[in-house]
Protein backbone atom coordinates (compact mmCIF):
# COMPACT_ATOMS: atom_id res chain seq x y z
CA UNK A 1 0.00 0.00 0.00
CA UNK A 2 2.84 2.44 1.24
CA UNK A 3 4.63 1.40 -2.29
CA UNK A 4 1.12 2.29 -4.28
CA UNK A 5 0.64 5.58 -2.24
CA UNK A 6 4.41 6.91 -2.58
CA UNK A 7 4.48 5.74 -6.49
CA UNK A 8 0.97 7.46 -6.60
CA UNK A 9 2.70 10.91 -5.39
CA UNK A 10 5.66 10.44 -7.63
CA UNK A 11 3.90 10.18 -10.41
CA UNK A 12 1.27 13.68 -9.57
CA UNK A 13 4.88 15.20 -9.20
CA UNK A 14 6.14 14.24 -12.34
CA UNK A 15 2.80 14.93 -13.93
CA UNK A 16 3.04 18.63 -12.17
CA UNK A 17 6.52 19.50 -13.00
CA UNK A 18 5.91 18.17 -16.98
CA UNK A 19 2.68 20.99 -17.29
CA UNK A 20 5.26 23.55 -15.59
CA UNK A 21 7.59 22.81 -18.25
CA UNK A 22 5.61 23.60 -20.89
CA UNK A 23 4.95 27.14 -20.04
CA UNK A 24 7.28 29.64 -21.67
CA UNK A 25 10.10 31.29 -19.40
CA UNK A 26 12.12 34.29 -19.40
CA UNK A 27 12.34 37.22 -21.63
CA UNK A 28 11.08 37.67 -24.77
CA UNK A 29 11.26 40.03 -27.33
CA UNK A 30 7.95 41.46 -28.88
CA UNK A 31 7.67 43.69 -32.07
CA UNK A 32 3.98 43.95 -34.24
CA UNK A 33 1.11 46.37 -35.15
CA UNK A 34 -2.31 47.19 -33.96
CA UNK A 35 -5.25 48.83 -35.04
CA UNK A 36 -8.18 49.86 -33.12
CA UNK A 37 -12.08 51.37 -33.76
CA UNK A 38 -12.52 53.42 -30.95
CA UNK A 39 -15.78 54.04 -30.25
CA UNK A 40 -16.72 56.86 -27.53
CA UNK A 41 -20.70 55.77 -27.04
CA UNK A 42 -19.71 52.10 -26.85
CA UNK A 43 -20.43 48.89 -29.08
CA UNK A 44 -23.63 46.68 -29.88
CA UNK A 45 -23.60 43.10 -30.53
CA UNK A 46 -23.69 41.38 -33.41
CA UNK A 47 -25.59 38.17 -34.03
CA UNK A 48 -23.00 35.88 -32.50
CA UNK A 49 -22.81 38.14 -29.04
CA UNK A 50 -19.75 39.69 -29.90
CA UNK A 51 -19.20 43.68 -29.45
CA UNK A 52 -17.97 44.60 -33.06
CA UNK A 53 -20.94 47.28 -34.26
CA UNK A 54 -20.05 50.65 -32.61
CA UNK A 55 -22.77 52.81 -31.66
CA UNK A 56 -23.52 56.74 -32.99
CA UNK A 57 -20.80 58.18 -35.50
CA UNK A 58 -18.73 59.28 -34.16
CA UNK A 59 -16.16 56.50 -34.24
CA UNK A 60 -12.61 56.43 -35.78
CA UNK A 61 -9.90 54.04 -36.02
CA UNK A 62 -6.18 54.16 -34.80
CA UNK A 63 -3.29 52.59 -35.83
CA UNK A 64 0.08 51.77 -33.98
CA UNK A 65 3.75 49.38 -34.01
CA UNK A 66 4.72 48.38 -30.61
CA UNK A 67 7.87 46.73 -29.08
CA UNK A 68 8.59 45.53 -25.79
CA UNK A 69 9.86 42.74 -23.35
CA UNK A 70 7.25 40.10 -21.98
CA UNK A 71 9.06 38.26 -18.87
CA UNK A 72 6.82 35.12 -18.52
CA UNK A 73 7.61 32.93 -15.35
CA UNK A 74 6.41 29.15 -14.76
CA UNK A 75 3.52 30.47 -12.33
CA UNK A 76 1.33 31.28 -15.06
CA UNK A 77 1.94 35.18 -14.37
CA UNK A 78 4.33 37.66 -16.19
CA UNK A 79 4.91 41.04 -16.98
CA UNK A 80 5.57 43.26 -19.89
CA UNK A 81 6.86 46.78 -20.65
CA UNK A 82 7.28 48.47 -24.11
CA UNK A 83 6.87 51.80 -26.31
CA UNK A 84 4.41 52.74 -28.76
CA UNK A 85 4.23 54.78 -31.83
CA UNK A 86 0.52 55.88 -33.46
CA UNK A 87 -1.14 57.77 -36.03
CA UNK A 88 -4.35 58.98 -35.11
CA UNK A 89 -7.47 60.20 -37.32
CA UNK A 90 -9.65 63.13 -35.81
CA UNK A 91 -12.85 62.09 -34.03
CA UNK A 92 -15.77 62.95 -36.62
CA UNK A 93 -17.20 65.01 -33.87
CA UNK A 94 -13.69 67.06 -33.36
CA UNK A 95 -13.66 71.05 -33.30
CA UNK A 96 -12.93 73.36 -34.76
CA UNK A 97 -10.52 72.08 -37.93
CA UNK A 98 -10.49 67.82 -37.72
CA UNK A 99 -6.40 66.82 -37.98
CA UNK A 100 -4.86 63.83 -37.77
CA UNK A 101 -2.24 63.15 -34.91
CA UNK A 102 1.06 61.11 -34.44
CA UNK A 103 1.74 60.05 -31.03
CA UNK A 104 3.99 57.77 -28.59
CA UNK A 105 4.85 56.88 -25.50
CA UNK A 106 5.61 53.72 -23.12
CA UNK A 107 3.46 51.16 -21.46
CA UNK A 108 3.36 48.54 -18.83
CA UNK A 109 1.28 45.44 -17.53
CA UNK A 110 1.40 42.32 -15.19
CA UNK A 111 -1.02 39.19 -16.71
CA UNK A 112 -1.46 35.66 -15.79
CA UNK A 113 -1.72 32.92 -18.42
CA UNK A 114 -3.92 29.97 -19.28
CA UNK A 115 -2.32 26.88 -19.84
CA UNK A 116 -1.01 26.00 -23.06
CA UNK A 117 -3.33 23.74 -25.13
CA UNK A 118 -2.71 22.73 -29.17
CA UNK A 119 0.41 25.64 -28.50
CA UNK A 120 -1.86 27.93 -27.59
CA UNK A 121 -2.57 29.99 -24.48
CA UNK A 122 -4.36 32.95 -23.26
CA UNK A 123 -2.97 36.17 -21.32
CA UNK A 124 -4.99 38.75 -19.56
CA UNK A 125 -4.28 41.82 -17.40
CA UNK A 126 -4.36 42.12 -13.84
CA UNK A 127 -6.62 44.40 -12.79
CA UNK A 128 -5.51 47.66 -12.17
CA UNK A 129 -1.94 47.23 -13.76
CA UNK A 130 -1.93 48.21 -16.92
CA UNK A 131 -0.77 51.96 -17.61
CA UNK A 132 1.33 53.92 -19.58
CA UNK A 133 2.40 57.62 -20.31
CA UNK A 134 2.34 59.72 -23.77
CA UNK A 135 5.45 60.79 -24.39
CA UNK A 136 4.39 63.29 -27.25
CA UNK A 137 1.51 63.76 -29.76
CA UNK A 138 -1.54 65.83 -28.93
CA UNK A 139 -2.38 64.44 -25.32
CA UNK A 140 2.11 64.55 -24.58
CA UNK A 141 2.34 64.28 -20.60
CA UNK A 142 -0.30 62.73 -19.50
CA UNK A 143 -0.59 58.92 -18.43
CA UNK A 144 -3.34 57.00 -19.01
CA UNK A 145 -4.91 53.10 -17.91
CA UNK A 146 -6.92 50.17 -19.61
CA UNK A 147 -9.32 48.20 -17.16
CA UNK A 148 -8.30 44.40 -19.17
CA UNK A 149 -6.33 43.42 -22.23
CA UNK A 150 -6.64 40.07 -23.71
CA UNK A 151 -4.08 38.39 -26.14
CA UNK A 152 -3.89 35.46 -27.51
CA UNK A 153 -0.40 33.56 -28.26
CA UNK A 154 1.10 30.43 -30.55
CA UNK A 155 3.84 28.98 -29.03
CA UNK A 156 6.00 26.82 -30.89
CA UNK A 157 7.75 23.46 -29.74
CA UNK A 158 10.68 24.77 -28.70
CA UNK A 159 9.14 27.71 -27.11
CA UNK A 160 11.95 29.97 -28.35
CA UNK A 161 9.28 31.68 -30.63
CA UNK A 162 5.47 32.78 -30.22
CA UNK A 163 2.99 34.71 -32.16
CA UNK A 164 0.25 37.18 -30.81
CA UNK A 165 -3.19 38.11 -32.00
CA UNK A 166 -6.36 38.71 -30.79
CA UNK A 167 -8.49 35.68 -31.99
CA UNK A 168 -11.79 36.90 -30.05
CA UNK A 169 -13.28 40.56 -30.65
CA UNK A 170 -13.65 42.07 -27.02
CA UNK A 171 -13.94 45.49 -25.39
CA UNK A 172 -11.49 47.33 -23.64
CA UNK A 173 -11.74 50.71 -21.89
CA UNK A 174 -9.21 53.49 -21.74
CA UNK A 175 -9.04 56.30 -19.26
CA UNK A 176 -6.48 59.60 -19.57
CA UNK A 177 -5.46 60.73 -16.42
CA UNK A 178 -6.34 64.56 -17.98
CA UNK A 179 -9.71 63.00 -18.46
CA UNK A 180 -10.74 61.04 -15.65
CA UNK A 181 -14.29 60.47 -15.65
CA UNK A 182 -13.91 59.89 -19.31
CA UNK A 183 -13.62 56.21 -20.03
CA UNK A 184 -13.84 55.25 -23.82
CA UNK A 185 -14.01 51.90 -25.21
CA UNK A 186 -11.94 50.06 -28.43
CA UNK A 187 -11.59 47.21 -29.73
CA UNK A 188 -8.44 45.95 -31.31
CA UNK A 189 -7.02 43.53 -33.53
CA UNK A 190 -2.84 42.85 -33.40
CA UNK A 191 -0.14 41.08 -34.87
CA UNK A 192 3.39 40.50 -32.99
CA UNK A 193 5.86 38.17 -32.96
CA UNK A 194 7.82 37.15 -29.81
CA UNK A 195 11.61 36.00 -29.88
CA UNK A 196 13.18 34.50 -26.63
CA UNK A 197 16.33 36.60 -24.98
CA UNK A 198 17.32 34.77 -22.42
Amino acid sequence: MRSLLLGSICSVAVTAVGLAADYPSGMYSIAGIQMCLVAPLGFSNDRQGYPTIPNGNNSYLTGNTFQGIFTFNRAEAGHVTGVYTSITPPPPDSRPVPRPSVAGGTFAYDFTTTPIIDHRFLATSKPGTYKGTVDFGPAAGQQYSFDVVHRDFLVSDDRKTMKVTVSTPYVETFTYSGSPDVHTPRSCIVSGNLSRMK
